[in-house]
């Protein structure tokens, strides 16, 4: 029945999202989908997820890909299935979540959700580990969007529960490779007769993967459900999909290596039309400090063939110039998260005026004081990074250096109270960059903490609009990558950005001796629009100072 169905709407991600873009539907329209079942995904400014079936049914597209809405927007709506039994409640949709947690920004919602497990948003994944694991859902923390509770977040209740059994936590580590309800569209491996066991494909649109590994794998024509995910609860991820394209790349080369060198053999051993040329390893050649690449060259005549001269004056080509003549160039789309990242930084070049500035830092005793924290902190799973000391001095300087954590709008400098740091974190699909809200009031270990969490969720897909905006100033390192010194491009209405660069062994001068030290160089670009060189690099000098005197790390004030 038409009033039976369910409107499929663009959920409201965050207080501060105004429109979202369906980038493309995950499963075709007329499609029978599950509840749980990723069926579009979901790009705005700040983060790029897939959105899940609320309940089950058959699907019509309303919106066409490609289109930007604002949140609510109808995109779709789910038809109950023929046959199948009336719809039975179900846990309010993530829209109506959204919408009531985000109504009014200045007011408290209570979430009236029942404590039965029934009326709690959550993923069919998570449901199904909840349910073998014997853990409430109202009692879980839930991460994604509009608080719904994902496979991952059973996962680290499980974790965290007290007298957990090896049993219970070998269940939910196996719970993924459990088979889906009635419907779903992967089954049990069937067992024929001749005893070959013989496994059934699971279809694409119901294999766990993100976006761009999906999009990836359809570029590279691989099966998704040939491909081994090592993500959470066996998520695929792009380096999943990259290792498979790895390997068949290195069979297609070796193939490709193999026929080129047995067509060379044949055409060496086969006589050739023309005067042969002599190599010889003369006097003049060995006077003339010429030397072939291999020694047999100096030792042995060797007999190259030279091909006859083009008939009928045609133009001789390079070797292998007619293979790349023909070959098509491959078309990327420019959308989503990459064409947002462009937009914003393009606009941050042409609108501000930009400066860097870079320092150098000796480490040395902030690496063995990260080394101690991290036998300390180990028991409660916390890390500490060179990145994390940095957030840490940053906050700690900002205090006393304003004008670089404010923000200037059109006839005014506003000046924030607090240090929100934003944390860039490389994705496959792009950059994103969370915020450690208040990380001036934090401890080390409260902010090793957080960003640390803020990075797994990142990488998960699980943050929401509000988990990224609203930073007042930023913080991306490429250590990790082996860079060095880089240019940081500043993230609007921010005034800096601080990069980071590799922590590396050099020798410095102690007095007279020369002795080993860890250095690392910072980076900073700012608005000059907003404050001058002497006062960054006021900055600059207090953050460096923190760093190398590192107990100002734990200081109270």
């Amino acid at each position: 029945m038409r009033s039976s169905a369910i409107d499929v709407v663009l959920p409201k991600l965050g207080m501060n999202m105004q429109e979202g873009t369906l980038s493309r539907w995950l499963v075709p329209d007329g499609a029978e989908v599950h509840r749980g079942q990723p069926i579009y995904e979901l790009v705005t400014e700040k983060i790029e997820c897939e959105v899940e079936a609320e309940a089950d049914g058959v699907l019509t597209q309303v919106a066409a890909p490609e289109s930007t809405l604002p949140p609510g927007a109808v995109v779709g709506r789910l038809d109950p299935v023929e046959g199948a039994p009336p719809r039975t409640p179900q846990s309010p949709s993530l829209m109506e979540r959204a919408a009531m947690k985000w109504s009014k920004p200045d007011e408290v919602v209570i979430d009236a959700v029942p404590v039965d497990d029934r009326w709690v948003s959550a993923s069919w994944a998570a449901r199904r580990a909840a349910e073998r694991t014997g853990l409430q859902l109202s009692s879980i923390r839930g991460t994604g969007p509009g608080g719904r509770i994902l496979e991952s977040d059973v996962s680290i209740a499980l974790v965290l529960r007290p007298g957990l059994s090896s049993e219970s936590r070998t269940v939910i580590e196996n719970a993924s490779a459990e088979p889906a309800p009635a419907g779903v569209a992967w089954r049990e491996p069937t067992v024929p007769a001749t005893g070959d066991v013989e496994e059934d494909i699971p279809e694409e649109s119901a294999v766990r993967a993100s976006p761009l590994a999906r999009r990836l794998a359809e570029r590279a024509g691989l099966a998704l459900a040939g491909i081994e995910g090592t993500g959470p609860m066996g998520r695929i991820q792009v380096g999943d999909v990259e290792g498979e394209v790895a390997k068949a790349d290195g069979e297609s080369r070796r193939a490709v290596r193999e026929e080129e060198r047995g067509a060379a053999d044949a055409r060496v051993e086969r006589p050739a039309p023309g005067r042969p040329l002599t190599l010889w390893g003369g006097p003049d050649q060995e006077a003339s400090g010429i030397r072939p690449e291999s020694d047999d060259l100096w030792r042995t005549p060797r007999e190259v063939p030279v091909a006859e001269p083009p008939a009928d004056g045609a133009r001789a080509q390079p070797a292998g110039a007619g293979d790349t003549a023909t070959e098509a160039a491959e078309s990327i789309p420019y959308s989503g998260m990459r064409r947002v990242i462009g937009e914003r930084l393009t606009e941050s070049l042409q609108r501000m005026a930009q400066l860097t500035i870079s320092t150098e830092v000796d480490v040395t005793e902030a690496d063995r004081l990260r080394s101690q924290l991290a036998g300390e902190w180990s028991a409660q799973g916390i890390k500490p990074t060179y990145t994390d000391i940095v957030l840490k001095a940053v906050a700690r300087g900002l205090v006393g250096h304003p004008l670089l954590n404010s923000s200037l709008g059109d006839d005014a400098i506003t000046l924030h109270p607090h240090v929100h740091l934003g944390v860039a974190v490389a994705m496959d699909r792009g950059l994103i960059v969370p915020i450690v809200r208040n990380a001036d009031i934090k401890s080390l270990k409260a902010i090793s903490r957080e960003a640390s969490d803020l990075a797994r969720r990142a990488r998960a897909g699980e943050l929401t609009v509000d988990d990224v905006t609203g930073g007042t100033f930023t913080v991306t390192s490429l250590g990790a990558s082996g860079v060095d010194v880089f240019t940081p491009i500043v993230n609007p209405p921010q005034c800096a950005i601080l990069g980071v660069g590799r922590a590396r062994d050099l020798p410095r001068f102690d007095g007279d001796s020369v002795v080993k030290r860890t250095v690392m160089t910072l980076s900073l670009s700012f608005d000059h629009r907003i404050v001058d060189g002497v006062p960054a690099a006021a900055l600059l000098a207090r953050v460096r100072e923190i760093i190398e005197r590192p107990y100002l790390l734990l200081a109270d004030d």
